[in-house]
């Protein structure tokens, strides 16, 4: 691979992309400031290049609002995986669980609430006949669907 771009390497899917190019110990706060003006192309992933943060930003992006060293560079980064909602990776993560019937896998909660790190399902999730001896066969069914 030496010498190569990495978007030409076989198996990586990068794309060139102008980045602003930040030290690692600003990129957190440089990324705020770039929310902040929608100047951060949230469909590309960052990438951190030696002891530099690559943070992909739109085209005519003008770096003058930027207070921080850093340069504009082209840079080779991957597209942003896909946004999973979360009912799908619920629903998703207990269909992976053998022994769950279509008809369980139907009343898989499609809403809860969430408190910090505590999530609060209604009342009647998991109420429905089968989910019992499901979580009988998984003792660690709630740990496995937090994750």
């Amino acid at each position: 691979f030496k010498g190569l771009p990495l978007s030409e390497v076989v198996g990586v899917h990068m794309v060139m992309k102008l980045c602003l190019l930040v030290p690692l110990a600003s990129g957190e706060e440089v990324r705020q400031v770039l929310l902040e003006q929608e100047c951060l192309d949230r469909a590309f992933t960052p990438r951190r290049i030696g002891d530099e943060l690559a943070l992909p930003v739109h085209e005519g992006f003008l770096s003058d609002a930027i207070d921080m060293e850093h340069r504009l560079e082209q840079v080779d980064v991957e597209p942003a995986p896909p946004a999973i909602d979360p009912h799908s990776r619920l629903y998703n993560t207990i269909a992976s669980l053998s022994g769950v019937s279509e008809a369980l896998l139907q009343s898989v909660p499609k809403k809860w609430e969430r408190l910090d790190d505590l999530i609060l399902f209604p009342k009647d999730a998991f109420q429905e006949q089968g989910w019992e001896s499901l979580i009988l066969q998984y003792p660690e069914f709630f740990s496995i669907v937090a994750r």
